[in-house]
């Protein structure tokens, strides 16, 4: 089967199912994609925006209703889903927000692939599509690695920071403007 059929019968759906997860470099391609004419720019957008934001509302629904039993039960999580639990954010809002952004990321990195459509078509033409979807699959999968590395990481740094700051205080001799003032 030809990639470019593969990509005209089956792009939506890859790109609906994409985005559900994580979508940025899919929805860059699909915007290669509408650019070369496999695919409609309009439907390109709609798939990724619909993924985007059920995703998202899915998400939120599995935060609000499994959130704090899942910190209690597991409370290394509770450093790092307080803030989100605890933001107090209704459903409408959540939801009208959610929209919102849904539907400027979705455009946005869907005119992005749509512009750069000539340098991605010339990259598939020096390279061939054999080497080109393997390093956006490649590409999709190290993004969210970092991603949830640079999370899983993110209150390990904030503990060493407090605790070098904690040290470094406790270590320092008194200068002057800590040192009591006698009164004569």
């Amino acid at each position: 089967m030809d990639v470019s059929q593969l990509i005209s019968d089956n792009g939506y759906l890859a790109i609906f199912v994409t985005t559900f997860f994580e979508g940025e470099t899919i929805q860059i391609f699909a915007g290669w994609a509408a650019h070369k004419g496999l695919l409609s720019f309009p439907l390109v957008v709609l798939a990724g925006f619909t993924g985007t934001l059920v995703g998202d509302q899915l998400y939120y629904w599995l935060g609000r209703r499994f959130g704090r039993p899942l910190m209690h039960r597991f409370p290394w999580l509770e450093q790092r889903s307080e803030p989100a639990l605890g933001a107090g954010i209704g459903v409408l809002r959540y939801t009208v927000l959610n929209t919102v952004a849904a539907a400027i990321w979705a455009t946005s990195f869907c005119t992005v692939g749509y512009f750069f459509g000539k340098a991605i078509g010339r990259m598939v033409e020096h390279y061939g599509m054999t080497v080109v979807l393997p390093s956006v699959v490649a590409i999709i999968a190290l993004s969210c690695v970092a991603h949830r590395l640079r999370h899983w990481l993110a209150p390990r740094r904030q503990a060493l920071s407090e605790a070098a700051a904690v040290t470094a205080t406790a270590t320092l001799p008194p200068t002057p403007a800590t040192l009591p003032i006698k009164a004569d």
